[in-house]
């Protein structure tokens, strides 16, 4: 879908929160110069890099977490992100894919679709009394 939807060329960047089984899909729809930046790895840590194709396309493949790093630089992040990028969440321009909504008392659940990889987006839990209709982060 990226390559039809770039005219063949791909993506300049892409964000991989799942790892392992995205790994080849990802740098296949990168173009030439792309970066691959994995932010996670749901799907397993270890998987096997096709060095030709990196080097053919000149890619770069870079990770990065949030987990260890000191609060505040966090929160600056999140909201340096927020202040990019919020307008165009808060207009629609921009939107989270959401595989499904659950209450929170089904989280059980929303772990058992995670390990089974039967999801495509996030699974967002609910708290009583509220929806996941409303901005990102809670943030108009």
């Amino acid at each position: 879908a990226t390559l039809e939807a770039t005219g063949g060329r791909g993506a300049q960047v892409a964000m991989d929160a799942v790892g392992a089984d995205y790994l080849e899909r990802n740098l296949a729809a990168l173009d030439t110069g792309g970066r691959l930046v994995v932010i996670g790895a749901t799907s397993g840590a270890r998987a096997d890099l096709d060095l030709g194709l990196l080097l053919k396309k000149r890619l770069s493949v870079i990770g990065t977490t949030l987990r260890a790093r000191p609060v505040e630089e966090k929160a600056a992040l999140c909201d340096r992100f927020w202040r990019r990028f919020g307008p165009a969440f808060a207009d629609g321009t921009l939107r989270p894919v959401i595989d499904r909504v659950l209450p929170l008392e089904q989280a059980g659940e929303a772990h058992r679709v995670m390990r089974s990889g039967e999801q495509f987006g996030k699974i967002v839990l609910t708290l009583a009394g509220t929806d996941a209709s409303g901005p990102v982060g809670g943030r108009a």
